[in-house]
């Protein structure tokens, strides 16, 4: 059960982390926080890898599956996760994303 301190928390960061556009094509500088779990057992992945797909810029999840990533984002970017023996996903950044929940398939 969250706490009161705990729900006021993550509303500030999601509120904290909204981006202004002004227009198609722009960027801004962002950060998006997020988690990555299996799609079946629901468990973190650890060290999945988490990149910005027009961009060098990667991290990888802790052992909560919790990822940070900031960087230059336009309307067009797209974040790309990875993990060994799981299906690469990617997911369109609108510039108002801040936060994400990525649930990965096994491969076949």
């Amino acid at each position: 059960m969250y706490t009161k301190t705990a729900i006021i928390l993550f509303i500030s960061i999601l509120l904290s982390n909204l981006a202004i556009a002004d227009g198609p094509g722009k960027t801004s500088f962002r950060k998006v926080i997020g988690y990555v779990f299996d799609s079946q057992t629901n468990e973190p992945l650890e060290g999945a890898m988490i990149q910005l797909d027009d961009q060098q810029t990667a991290v990888y999840a802790d052992t909560n599956g919790r990822f940070e990533i900031a960087a230059q984002m336009s309307e067009n970017t797209h974040i790309v996760v990875k993990s060994i023996s799981y299906k690469t996903q990617s997911v369109q950044a609108s510039l108002n994303t801040s936060m994400l929940v990525l649930k990965l398939q096994e491969e076949d």
